[in-house]
């Protein structure tokens, strides 16, 4: 509840893939293992908040920089574009064949309410949609395994390719440790390390989220009601006719948070350049100027989310994958410089941020190769171990320059740059 935007897209997700999915051994040791390295690391929530926080405060000007325009780039094309197709899945129903106008309607609507709308109650969206996702989320789950009535007609999508499915024979492959490690640089980054998400547990305080818990509720109890009444209609007309309804309010409920998580993230770019990115390239920054760039950020991002529509429209059932495969290995320098800045106790902020600034255009030129080179890469799971090449880049070039400072003139250098 306390990661939305990690959250909207995760269990859009598994909104589309939970109705005709019948998981092997394989995928719920995937699944034990994804869900042990999300919850983990809340045992030490405390001291990994204030890390990430150090871990940007006490960067080099050009890691900042970095962070920050990572986060924005994120933010305003990335996570739009993935939020933008999950709520085309559930537009059919209501809007038949007209996506377009409903997203670009959407799209608008988001940015109004990002414009007009205070942090306060920004954040009050925030915890609703969160709400309203994970109620849908359950009621997805149990109709699963109580009810079983076909709610959807999407088919499971294949998230772990190359993986056993049988109930039977060796599962730990390469490519599943693979994949778990990438998973795992993945939901560090997007829970721990994200800008937004970093700005979002500085700023949190002892709001209550009875409101919130109650919306979500509302939402559960009522699909559950519709749910059991279906399972005792004797009429087969009038059983069809309560799956939809269960279905419909499924999807409204769906279309409802993931439009609520698009107001979300367009607000935080909005945040995150106003307040982050822009004093670092400006001299003389003042409120008005700083409220002046966080709406043009929000009108900016809006209209990068409606020329993402007919891209999105267009795109197949990849998108996901694309969509993972960025997360994969552009945040795996990130996390890895953050490791490096826990274990080495000498700290080298320009080192550091040169370090991850290698492995992240490393990362980019292979994944940009590969993809030119070899579209099936997004097709399989070779594309988390471009992570790999992220993550290994950056220890190793820490390694090498810091490595390298005997020499005098690297040590100069070295000295100059970590004091700017």
């Amino acid at each position: 509840m306390n990661t939305p935007l990690f959250l909207g897209v995760v269990l859009s997700v598994a909104l589309l893939a939970l109705p005709n999915y019948s998981p092997g051994y394989t995928d719920i040791l995937f699944l034990c293992s994804a869900g042990l390295i999300f919850f983990l690391p809340f045992a030490f929530s405390s001291k990994i908040s204030s890390s990430a926080s150090a871990f940007f405060e006490n960067n080099h000007p050009l890691g900042k920089k970095l962070l920050s325009f990572h986060g924005v780039v994120f933010l305003s094309i990335f996570q739009p574009f993935a939020l933008l197709w999950a709520i085309d899945y559930f537009l059919p129903p209501f809007f038949s064949e007209a996506h377009n106008v409903a997203l670009i309607g959407i799209t608008v609507l988001g940015g109004l309410i990002a414009v007009a709308a205070g942090p306060k109650f920004i954040r009050h969206i925030s915890r609703s949609v969160s709400s309203v996702l994970l109620a849908g989320v359950l009621l997805v789950a149990v109709n699963a395994v109580v009810f079983r009535f076909p709610l959807f007609l999407f088919t499971a999508t294949e998230f772990l390719p190359g993986a056993e499915q049988s109930t039977g024979g060796p599962f730990l492959t390469v490519n599943f440790v693979i994949a778990i490690i990438a998973l795992s640089i993945i939901i560090f980054w997007l829970t721990w390390l994200e800008m937004s998400e970093v700005e979002r547990k500085r700023g949190m305080n002892g709001e209550s989220s009875k409101l919130h818990m109650m919306i979500g509720g509302i939402f559960f109890i009522a699909g559950m009601v519709l749910l059991g009444s279906v399972k005792y209609l004797g009429a087969e007309q009038d059983v069809a006719a309560g799956v939809h309804a269960a279905g419909l309010l499924i999807s409204a409920g769906s279309i409802a948070g993931l439009t609520g998580l698009f107001v979300v993230t367009i607000a935080s770019v909005g945040s995150l350049f106003a307040y982050r990115l822009y004093p670092q390239f400006s001299g003389s920054v003042d409120t008005e100027k700083q409220a002046l760039a966080n709406k043009l950020a929000v009108v900016f991002s809006v209209i990068v989310a409606v020329l993402l529509i007919p891209i999105e429209r267009n795109a197949s059932g990849n998108v996901i994958l694309w969509y993972i495969g960025f997360l994969a290995i552009f945040t795996a320098p990130i996390v890895t410089a953050f490791a490096i800045s826990l274990v080495v106790k000498k700290q080298r902020p320009f080192v550091l941020s040169l370090s991850f600034a290698l492995g992240g255009f490393t990362a980019a030129v292979d994944f940009l190769v590969n993809s030119a080179f070899a579209p099936s890469v997004i097709e399989s799971s070779s594309m988390f171990s471009l992570s790999i090449v992220g993550a290994f880049v950056t220890a190793a070039s820490y390694a090498v320059l810091v490595g390298m400072k005997e020499l005098v003139v690297v040590r100069r250098v070295l000295s100059r740059m970590d004091h700017p």
